[in-house]
Formats: structure tokens, C-alpha cells, sequence
């Protein structure tokens, strides 16, 4: 049996209990990019590094122990097991399975495969499967969100559009994380990124519940302090949430890194929280849900050097776009039927947000048909130093509106935009007394990224997360530089 009956079978299986959401078979159309920089970037202080105390089942040939040794993964932590044992690897622990093993094991048996992973899931171990192909790496995250959501009896699952030769994923019952890697050494940054949302969760457990909302960001946080991230800071824990949707990059192996070169590193995690209740407002039904975005820029010492920094972030939820979708019951980019939409809802106050080093926070509401767009824009007062972090962050409360009912199957798709803009040097090409002639460069780098809600009235909630005109190999979907020149004073 091919990979393709193979994925029918697992979308089919008898007993699935999610819905798994089109756009996995959609290749984005691109939409707006200018002077993409191409070739390898040289990173700005990001390094990859594996802790010691972490042990690695493997389940496959010999040649996948290989490549994790290849990607200086310590060989004394890595252990070969087999599929019979799988029941068997202590809880939390760190399992790569390659698929073709698997496939072959079980002859192709999408229930049986699933069968196995459900009791990783049930441990809250990472799961890492090794595809030889980048287009089997779709059979494997379905097969990994139905075991999870065998696991733990839910009618919510991520399936998300991400490619690679790595897929890992891990959850608990409130929580599944999806991420991918071309390289072997991503398995460092999901053994890493594990660990810390572990510790993350451990701790949430033993908060009450009334702490954990990601207001406690704004109200713990003053400017000039570390950002936390809302994505780990709530613990994807909340008892008011059925799922925390989460999606990370993995570029060249570092958890949380989109895309780096000589200027420096941009890093970014975002994420949606779906609450418990289907609440009916005004007559129409809807799910509260709550957004959010965190991300950093590293500068590097080059650009510290040459006179630049960071000029702003900036972040918007898009909800028009998903509107115009809505309206017109299609999407361009995806190629997918829509028929629901996501809308801000206005708190009393101002849009909630949390700011990190933000020294002031603009916030910009676009009201277009009705649809309210809210975009931050985050400045920095002092001057940033060279290797250093500096991150920000912003969330909302917005619904998940369900014109068609409860009985209907509904699509609805929330876009997000967010980047940087850097000043990535001040040349001084000549000067006469105090009367300079300067070139200033600049670069701006962001994402497009977009939520695919998908409800059934059979079975529940899914939800995939994809960046719109990727630029492989990074997790961005633009890097934009321009300069321009003037006459300006010498300083």
C-alpha cells in the first residue's frame, strides 16, 4: 500500500475523532516580497546545545542512529529499542521512530501505527518520527494528532502544514505541540524546547487557576524586564482552554529561530487558545479565543558596529482578511472553502497586550465593514547592545464566529503579520566640517502567517497553523533591504 492510501486510511480510520483541516495539501500562493535575500546566513550568537541528562530511544535501522550521532547528538544517550517495547520507555522520555520502520512493522496498518504512539502521548513523551521523503512528513503529523487525540479522549487535534524530514510532536491532556526540521539537528532544539515547556507546566500545576490568563504578562511585566513568552508564561494549562494550538520554527535546528545573518537572529513563537464552551451571542454561536504572538531580534555585533538597531516591531491581527473570505466563501491563497470568520471583540479598555522591552507600545485599530484590526507597533528607547535579547509580545481576545450553526461544518481562517524593521547601518560616505553625506541601509523581515480553524459537528475543533509564502529554509515570508542617502549632522 502507497503513502497515499496510507494517509486516506489514517483521515478514514474508523475510530479518528478529529478533522483534519485541507490546507494540508495546499501549496501558498506568493503574495509580496521584494529583494528576498538567498544563501546561508551566518547566525548572531544562537547555538544549539543538548543537554546530557536527556535520553533518545530510537526505533529503526542503524543509519538513524547515525545521523543523530552526525548531528552531535551524544551516542552514550542514545538507546535502540523496538516497537514491541514501546509501552515500556519511562514516562517523559524522548522516542525517534523512523516511518518507513513503522510502516513496514505493521504492514501498512494506519490503526495499528496509531495504536503505537497513543501510549507515548499517554506518557507525555516527545515523539519524533524520521520520514525519507519531506511529502510523507503529512502521513506522519495525522497519524501523531490522532494518537493524541486517542490518548486523551479529545475531539481537538493539530495537524498542522509543516514539512520537513523531522516531525515532532508532544502534549498533555490540555496541550498539543507540533514542530518540523530538514536537519537532524532540530532534534536538538525539539529535546530542548520540550524540556522548557515541561518545567513550564510543572510549574502552572501548581498556580490556581486564577493566575493563569495571559493578563499576568501585562501586570508582572514592566519595560526593560525579559519577555516571557504567552505561549509558555500560561502554561498551556489553563483549565478555561480545551487546546493551546502552538506553532514553533525550527530553523537549522534552534527552537524558536525563524532566520538569522550577519546582522543578527529573529525569533518568534505564536499560538491560539480555544475556550471549552460554544457560547451563543446575540443569537449566533461562537468560541472565544485568544491569540497571541511573541518575538525577538538579537542584533548582532556587526550591525551594534556599523551604527544600526532596532527600529520597531510590529504585530497585527487580521481579521479582515479572513472576512473578505468569509464574504466571498473562498480563500485565494489557500485554496480552501470558507464559510465562518474571527473577529476582534473590544474589551473596556484598551486591546490587551503584553510589551516586554518595549519602552512605548502604539496600538492602531482599522475598522473596515465592521471588522475591527488591531496592530502594534513596539519602540525601544535605549540603545540595544550587541547579542542581546529583545523581545516583545501582544495577544487579544477576539470570537470565533459559527454563522451556520452547530450542525454545519464550518472553516474559518485568522491571519497574522509581524517583523521587524532594522536599521542595519549608518555609512558615512564623505564629510565636509560638520555637514555629513550618509547612506543608511535598512531591513525589514516578517512573517504572513494564517490559523486555519475547521469545526465538525461530529468531531470537534481542528486547527492548522502554516506560514503564508515561506522562504525556505527560514520560517519568514519576507527579507526586504532598501537604503537611501542624505546629508545629515556628524555625530
Amino acid at each position: 500500500m502507497g503513502l497515499p492510501k496510507l494517509l486516506i486510511l489514517i483521515m478514514i480510520s474508523a475510530t479518528l475523532i478529529i478533522a483534519l483541516v485541507p490546507i494540508l495539501t495546499i501549496h501558498a500562493i506568493n503574495e509580496t516580497t521584494t529583494n528576498t535575500t538567498t544563501g546561508q546566513p551566518q547566525q548572531a550568537s544562537i547555538n544549539a546545545s543538548f543537554s546530557s541528562g536527556v535520553t533518545i530511544y530510537v526505533v529503526g535501522p542503524q543509519t538513524l542512529i547515525q545521523e543523530l550521532i552526525n548531528a552531535n547528538i551524544p551516542q552514550f544517550t542514545i538507546r535502540l529499542t523496538n516497537v514491541p517495547n514501546l509501552p515500556l520507555i519511562p514516562p517523559g522520555s524522548v522516542v525517534v521512530i523512523d516511518w518507513d520502520y513503522l510502516l513496514n512493522y505493521f504492514s501498512n496498518n494506519a490503526s495499528l501505527i496509531i495504536d503505537s504512539l497513543e501510549s507515548l502521548f499517554r506518557d507525555e513523551d516527545l515523539i519524533v518520527i524520521a520520514v525519507s521523503n519531506p511529502n510523507e512528513s503529512l502521513a506522519a503529523s495525522s497519524a501523531l494528532a490522532i494518537a493524541w487525540a486517542r490518548a486523551y479522549g479529545s475531539k481537538f487535534a493539530m495537524s498542522p502544514a509543516i514539512g520537513g524530514l523531522y516531525v515532532a510532536a508532544f502534549g498533555n491532556n490540555h496541550s498539543l505541540i507540533f514542530t518540523a526540521s530538514y536537519s537532524a539537528k532540530g532534534i536538538i532544539g525539539f529535546v530542548n524546547e520540550y524540556e522548557s515547556i515541561k518545567e513550564t507546566w510543572a510549574e502552572a500545576a501548581q498556580e490556581t487557576e486564577a493566575n493563569l490568563n495571559l493578563g499576568i504578562y501585562e501586570d508582572q511585566l514592566s519595560p526593560g524586564t525579559n519577555m516571557l513568552d504567552p505561549c509558555f508564561g500560561s502554561g498551556l494549562q489553563n483549565g478555561t482552554y480545551e487546546l493551546a494550538f502552538e506553532y514553533v520554527p525550527m530553523y537549522d535546528g534552534i527552537d524558536l529561530l525563524a532566520y538569522s545573518d550577519g546582522n543578527g537572529s529573529f525569533l518568534y513563537d505564536t499560538c491560539i487558545f480555544i475556550h471549552k464552551n460554544l457560547i451563543n451571542a446575540s443569537g449566533v454561536l461562537e468560541y472565544t479565543i485568544n491569540p497571541a504572538v511573541w518575538f525577538v531580534y538579537i542584533p548582532s555585533n556587526a550591525i551594534i558596529r556599523d551604527g544600526g538597531r532596532i527600529q520597531y516591531f510590529i504585530g497585527t491581527f487580521d481579521h479582515e482578511r479572513g472576512w473578505i473570505d468569509y464574504v466571498y466563501h473562498y480563500d485565494k491563497y489557500l485554496g480552501i472553502p470558507i464559510n465562518s470568520y474571527t473577529e476582534y471583540i473590544p474589551p473596556s479598555a484598551s486591546p490587551s497586550s503584553t510589551y516586554g522591552e518595549a519602552s512605548s507600545v502604539h496600538v492602531i485599530q482599522e475598522n473596515t465593514g465592521g471588522i475591527n484590526n488591531n496592530t502594534w507597533y513596539f519602540y525601544l528607547s535605549d540603545p540595544e547592545m550587541a547579542n542581546q535579547q529583545y523581545s516583545v509580545a501582544y495577544e487579544e481576545a477576539a470570537a470565533w464566529v459559527l454563522p451556520q450553526g452547530n450542525e454545519t461544518s464550518q472553516t474559518a481562517v485568522l491571519f497574522e503579520e509581524f517583523g521587524v524593521k532594522l536599521l542595519t547601518a549608518r555609512l558615512v560616505k564623505f564629510q565636509f566640517l560638520f555637514i555629513c553625506y550618509v547612506e543608511y541601509e535598512y531591513k525589514f523581515v516578517w512573517t504572513d502567517f494564517a490559523w486555519v480553524l475547521h469545526y465538525s459537528p461530529k468531531s470537534g475543533i481542528s486547527a492548522s497553523g502554516l506560514i503564508i509564502n515561506q522562504q525556505s529554509p527560514y520560517y519568514v515570508s519576507g527579507i526586504t533591504t532598501y537604503s537611501r542617502q542624505g546629508y545629515s549632522l556628524c555625530w
